[in-house]
């Protein structure tokens, strides 16, 4: 047991990219709620996308929500929150922006998804190594020629210490 922790460990430690996976009891959710309900939500305004609005107008909010992602995305400054209503969203998503929180308003009923078998596709998600601080909380993300969701990082330090810029939570 010692062994395979201390294994899962170095294998974190090694990895480029950092996601924080905390056991079920010291996240501080309940098993009987929703847990996107109880993720503290940031200070930033809260953008609304719904795959089904028909709309003319797209503002972001409840009443008028945007049609994609991505347009969210462009709107998003950083600290904001994009609340995604059910629905199966098929388009690349890259954040550049830092501090941006994607979340289901309800438990995986958001699926972003891309083909598995176009290689211009190369990602579902893309965070770039400028978007520190982004959350995906509680979406199904499939898809993608080689990865469901890619982190890029910029690495300083030159040959002796190399510091990590780019930071992500997954839940």
């Amino acid at each position: 047991m010692k062994n395979s922790v201390l294994g899962v460990l170095l294998l974190l430690l090694s990895l480029p990219s950092v996601a924080v996976i905390l056991p079920w009891e010291q996240s501080g959710m309940s098993r009987d709620s929703p847990n996107w309900a109880k993720i503290e939500q940031s200070n930033g305004t809260i953008w609304v996308v719904n795959g089904s609005y028909k709309g003319t107008v797209e503002t972001g909010s409840y009443e008028s929500p945007f049609s994609t992602i991505n347009s969210a995305l462009k709107k998003a400054r950083p600290g904001d929150e994009i609340w995604i209503e059910p629905g199966i969203y098929e388009e690349h998503v890259r954040i550049r922006t830092p501090r941006i929180t994607l979340r289901s308003t309800e438990l995986h009923q958001a699926k972003i998804t891309q083909p598995i078998n176009n290689k211009k596709q190369q990602q579902t998600i893309r965070i770039d190594y400028t978007a520190s601080g982004t959350r995906l909380i509680d979406l199904d993300i499939s898809g993608g020629y080689f990865y469901a969701i890619s982190m890029h990082v910029s690495w300083k330090g030159g040959g002796k210490m190399v510091f990590l810029k780019s930071f992500c939570l997954v839940i």
